[in-house]
């Protein structure tokens, strides 16, 4: 066994009430634009985690205990690690959390960064991570700022999938012209140890072709390529990422599927001023763009 469930849940809640975690009441607010779900989540507690990768760039930040040396990953409590996966990985808990519980998988070398591609040793961890849990849960990777992370030490995020709100990769009635922005997904076999081993081509030929879409219309003279990687039981999802955010509006891989984290309600209403599904074309690239 990975781990245990209940102890990582009952080590989330004593490090919620000590204060190391940072987890509290929210609003849930779904809402459908041009037939696209969003379940916008309003998290107050949100508002105290750092925003970009150099947020932190100060002298009292680099005094913190950290994942190691290269890390700018708080290492806050000895309570927050899981588990090792693998021997590569660190299963850890979020510090910043929006579910209860919620999970990072970083890399145990701490100078690997998040602008890197995603390799072998990070989808066998990830696909380990998901068959273990057991409710639905997607791993999701924003590489780079423009896709949503916030901290540059290597890291994958683990997400709960919402009841009654299904991603929209999973709709029986999806229309891909429906989508606003470009998007790349392969279906997994669900022979689990055949689907590992083939992740990784997997993962590479949709980058591939996200980027290929993504250099029609970025000007950026980037040493890395912006996206979102999604992973679930049953696909793989490679979303080409051109911006953060838009007047404000901003979104990880969880928002490019219509999971937005916000802190306030101003927030939700300024997505509705631009237009909800406007905003994902402007963060991605907009359908009809090159070739995707």
């Amino acid at each position: 066994m990975l781990f245990d469930e209940e102890q990582a849940l009952a080590a989330f809640d004593d490090l919620v009430a000590r204060q190391v975690i940072l987890y509290g009441p929210e609003t849930v607010v779904r809402i459908k634009d041009q037939g696209f779900g969003f379940e916008f989540r309003i998290c107050p507690e949100l508002a105290l985690k750092p925003a970009t990768a150099d947020a932190t760039n100060n002298a009292a930040f680099e005094q913190l205990p950290k994942y190691g040396p290269g890390s700018d990953l708080v290492d806050a409590d000895p309570g927050l690690v899981v588990t090792k996966v693998q021997g590569t990985h660190l299963l850890v808990l979020n510090r910043f959390a929006v579910f209860r519980p919620q999970y990072l998988i970083l890399t145990l070398d701490s100078f690997r960064r998040q602008t890197e591609d995603l390799d072998k040793t990070d989808l066998a961890a990830a696909w380990l991570v998901l068959h273990h849990l057991s409710h639905e849960h997607f791993v999701m990777f924003n590489c780079g700022n423009e896709a949503g992370c916030s901290r540059s030490h290597k890291h994958m995020q683990v997400i709960p999938c919402s009841d009654g709100f299904e991603l929209f990769p999973d709709l029986e009635t999806l229309d891909p012209e429906g989508i606003a922005f470009s998007y790349f997904v392969q279906r997994l076999q669900p022979e689990v140890q055949e689907t590992l081993d083939s992740l990784l081509p997997v993962y590479q030929w949709l980058r591939h072709e996200a980027h290929a879409v993504w250099r029609t219309c970025s000007e950026d003279t980037l040493d890395y390529f912006p996206h979102n990687m999604v992973l679930t039981k049953r696909w793989m999802m490679v979303i080409p990422r051109r911006k953060v955010a838009v007047q404000g509006a901003s979104a990880n891989a969880a928002g490019m599927m219509g999971m937005v984290w916000v802190t306030n309600t101003q927030q939700v209403e300024q997505w509705q001023r631009l237009g909800l599904t406007k905003v994902l074309a402007e963060l991605g690239v907009a359908r009809g763009t090159g070739t995707g």
